[in-house]
């Protein structure tokens, strides 16, 4: 059996690398985040949903979580659904990160 070898260059390679993170928009300002050591957890914006309402430092208060801290990435509202050919109910129902991901 005959082995064909490619002659020149017929390959393609794309190679990139795009990431969220809290506190960072790309993979740079996330890297310089660690060197410097940044915090990027914060309490939870109000937008995302009312601390009154469900949080609570006791552990046994019923329906309550005993944290107001988190690592939230901005922008995950502004996905796209229509682009996608998802239905905004859909929308709603998909983690935010893999909105983000799309």
């Amino acid at each position: 059996m005959e082995s064909r070898k490619h002659k020149g260059n017929s390959g393609i390679a794309v190679v990139g690398m795009s990431c969220r993170f809290p506190g960072a928009k790309n993979y740079s300002q996330f890297w310089k985040n660690l060197e410097e050591g940044v915090n990027s957890i914060g309490e939870i914006p109000q937008q995302r949903w009312s601390i009154d309402r469900y949080y609570s430092p006791t552990p046994q208060d019923p329906h309550k979580t005993i944290s107001k801290w988190g690592g939230f990435v901005e922008g995950v509202d502004r996905f796209d659904a229509q682009f996608f050919n998802i239905s905004p109910r859909e929308a709603e129902k998909i983690d935010p990160q893999h909105r983000i991901m799309l």
